[in-house]
């Protein structure tokens, strides 16, 4: 059983609650997600932020509704500043 969008937002929420989520489904099988995690506690937080986000993802993973998760982790400031440059190129 492959798992929806917003069953993926839902538990990275539940570990952080005012992050904002965006997930692309990278092969349209359900499976294989790119997911984009902007929340304010990554600012004070180094490689531990994919940890936080692979844990709140494990129940998924170990259920085998989750094969494989592309994380990409940023603060609100890193975020910003990543979307300016993509302006500027």
């Amino acid at each position: 059983m492959v798992i929806k969008e917003n069953e993926l937002t839902a538990l990275v929420q539940r570990a952080l609650p005012e992050a904002v989520v965006l997930v692309e489904d990278r092969t349209g099988r359900g499976d294989d997600f790119r997911l984009t995690i902007v929340a304010r506690e990554f600012a004070t937080m180094g490689a531990e932020a994919e940890d936080l986000v692979r844990a709140a993802l494990r129940p998924a993973l170990e259920a085998g509704r989750l094969r494989s998760a592309d994380l990409r982790c940023y603060s609100p400031e890193q975020w910003q500043k990543k979307n300016k440059l993509l302006y500027l190129e």
